[in-house]
């Protein structure tokens, strides 16, 4: 079974304190910028073994990612994010 994005993206939002995300009343600009931060950390993490291809059809990767390939794709989406 693939890892969903969401999975990635809960980690990021659990570490940031940005109370203007509050006021975006778009879930649409939400996704955009979440998936936009993703992508970045998937290219800087290119080390990683597995594919960090994305399914953008079901918005998954295509493989499963394991807790540590979680966090470092959430922490490179916080590089992003401060960027």
């Amino acid at each position: 079974m693939a890892t969903k994005l969401e999975d990635v993206y809960r980690p990021f939002l659990n570490s940031i304190e940005d109370e203007e995300w509050l006021l975006i009343e778009d879930s649409e600009v939400i996704a955009d910028l979440l998936l936009d931060y993703l992508e970045k950390a998937t290219v800087d993490f290119d080390i990683c073994r597995k594919s960090l291809e994305i399914d953008y059809n079901n918005l998954s990767f295509y493989d499963d990612l394991d807790r540590d390939e979680i966090t470092i794709l959430s922490k490179g989406m916080i590089i992003h994010y401060l960027d």
